[in-house]
């Protein structure tokens, strides 16, 4: 009892020092802040000299005054480029040739001849080909009567105009009315090609016209241009033909 009685008056004593202590430190470590503060205000002169210079002015959607119209009407062009198709690098106005301006143009252009081309009812294949000149003949591509064609005063109207393609057609339909005549087909406006060929009963006289079919077929309905050195070559094939075919 009593060393329980010494040590309790012992504790209570540290327990005070130390509780002492530690306030005396914190205190000691806190100083007041007696550095005098210097208040700065902006110059609202010079604000306003920079606000009213053009080249701190960042904001988009106005436009510069001192460009001209022209520079002006890409800068909104190509705001809207960017707007529609993301922001790709725009060529400044100084810069030469300018290379996506000139693309823009060529597009421009283009579009522009193409419905100048529409309009005036042309083919854009037919402006890089040469063609034959076209002449009116006395049939149509689906109901022409092989019976009422004057063929060798068409045919000279064909080469006259160098019109081979046209001439061709024209050796075929003569031999189709050589067969009607001879009894080896029956000739009927809208039958094919490959019926007439089945229709004939001799096999070289069927091989032969096969061939001549095929190389029609090709140069007509293919737009196979001809010239006059094969156009001569096909009129002799059909010649031949004809010597022998209807018998």
């Amino acid at each position: 009892m009593k060393t329980i009685n010494i040590r309790l008056p012992i504790l209570l004593l540290m327990t005070l020092f130390f509780s002492l202590w530690g306030k005396e430190a914190i205190s000691a470590s806190v100083k007041k802040d007696s550095t005098a503060v210097s208040l700065r205000t902006f110059n609202q002169g010079e604000l306003n000299k920079y606000r009213s210079n053009a080249e701190f002015n960042y904001e988009e959607g106005g436009e510069d005054v001192s460009l001209s119209w022209w520079d002006q009407f890409w800068n909104r062009v190509w705001t809207w480029i960017r707007r529609w198709f993301g922001n790709i690098e725009k060529p400044g106005l100084s810069h030469s040739p300018g290379y996506w301006k000139y693309i823009f143009l060529t597009l421009i252009a283009g579009v522009l001849i193409y419905i100048l081309i529409k309009s005036k009812g042309l083919s854009l294949s037919g402006l890089f080909s040469r063609k034959s000149p076209s002449i009116e003949v006395p049939y149509t591509e689906f109901s022409e009567d092989i019976h009422g064609i004057s063929f060798d005063e068409e045919m000279g109207k064909a080469v006259e105009a160098r019109d081979f393609r046209l001439a061709v057609r024209l050796l075929y339909l003569r031999s189709l009315k050589h067969l009607s005549e001879a009894g080896k087909i029956k000739w009927v406006p809208g039958k094919t090609n490959s019926e007439y060929v089945r229709e004939l009963r001799h096999t070289e006289q069927r091989r032969i016209f096969s061939v001549l079919t095929r190389e029609f077929e090709y140069i007509w309905y293919g737009n196979f241009p001809v010239d006059n050195r094969m156009f001569d070559r096909i009129r002799n094939a059909f010649a031949d033909f004809d010597k022998g075919g209807y018998k």
